[in-house]
């Protein structure tokens, strides 16, 4: 598993030759790059985000990281529920079974659905 900084991160699995990639949500839950590629776009990186701090149109990694702010600033946002390590949090505790996503027996699409967080 891939995690950018500490915000959001990916994953894939195999299926019959060629991967699948998914993509974490805010929330911590899996969800395909077809889903992701419906949520609005990042106006400083163009990079696709469900959920923006704060309506301000950016990521949370520009949001955070890149808007010029100061240490004492970011530092302060660290009970925000977009505060990038609380979703790298939320990530990382994700306790869905990953294993059956490559079985062929299993229908994967019908299983992400199973995710409760």
């Amino acid at each position: 598993m891939g995690r950018p900084r500490a915000g959001h991160g990916w994953t894939g699995f195999f299926r019959n030759g060629r991967m699948i990639k998914l993509i974490y949500d805010a929330h911590g839950r899996m969800v395909t790059t077809g889903v992701a590629k419906d949520w609005p776009r990042c106006s400083r990186c163009r990079k696709p985000e469900d959920m923006m701090p704060e309506d301000s149109g950016l990521c949370t990694t520009c949001f955070y990281y890149k808007s010029g702010r100061g240490a004492d600033w970011f530092w302060s946002r660290e009970n925000d529920y977009l505060f990038p390590y609380n979703i790298g949090r939320r990530v990382t505790n994700s306790t869905l079974d990953r294993s059956p996503l490559e079985d062929h027996r299993v229908d994967w699409r019908v299983y992400l659905k199973t995710q409760t967080h």
